[in-house]
């Protein structure tokens, strides 16, 4: 069977495979990097409800929302791609190009909120 992107990280950060398994480079970062991010949203105390950004001053609401916005984009790529464990066509171990993109929206989304 095949798994997601997002799996083989957490897996990965939880010793459920072994990370000579992983030849990719990037893959281990995944799940940590998302933990983060819950850590950042637990201390700004938002709640994912509809009106979460809504305490904050306008410009302050706007870069958060796109900042999130582009968090579940990368997410959601990372879900739904799967990695390819034997005989990877890419460097990466999977499709690239789809995860460029996502990547590079989601730096610009941080660089808003740094």
């Amino acid at each position: 069977g095949s798994i997601c992107l997002f799996d083989v990280s957490y897996w990965l950060s939880i010793g459920k495979i072994e990370r000579s398994l992983v030849s990719c480079p990037v893959t281990p970062a995944f799940y940590p990097l998302f933990q983060s991010i819950e850590d950042f949203s637990d201390i700004l105390h938002l709640d994912n409800g509809e009106n979460e950004f809504d305490r904050f001053e306008k410009p302050g609401e706007i870069l958060l929302r796109t900042f999130f916005r582009m968090r579940d984009q990368l997410w959601i790529y990372l879900k739904e791609t799967k990695y390819e464990f034997v005989q990877a066509t890419s460097f990466l171990c999977f499709d690239e190009t789809g995860f460029i993109v996502q990547w590079i929206w989601f730096k610009k989304a941080l660089h808003l909120i740094d």
